[in-house]
């Protein structure tokens, strides 16, 4: 039996592939409005990952903070 790794889709993650496909998507794709939508869905999508990003950097330098007053 083959296992399947299923990604949270709110995920770090999965946003990070969701960008790099849509990226991909949208230099391949030759139709105007195809481009269009594309390239709205890859702004939205890249804005989360970067508060995301964001986020993460935060939290993992909260956490070396915390590591050295303990």
């Amino acid at each position: 039996m083959t296992s399947i790794n299923i990604l949270d889709p709110n995920s770090l993650q999965a946003y990070r592939y969701r960008v790099k496909l849509l990226s991909t998507e949208l230099w391949q794709e030759k139709d105007q409005r195809r481009r269009m939508n594309l390239s709205l869905q890859l702004a939205e999508a890249a804005t989360h990952l970067a508060r995301m990003e964001t986020e993460e950097f935060q939290s993992l330098q909260t956490a070396k903070i915390e590591l050295r007053e303990s």
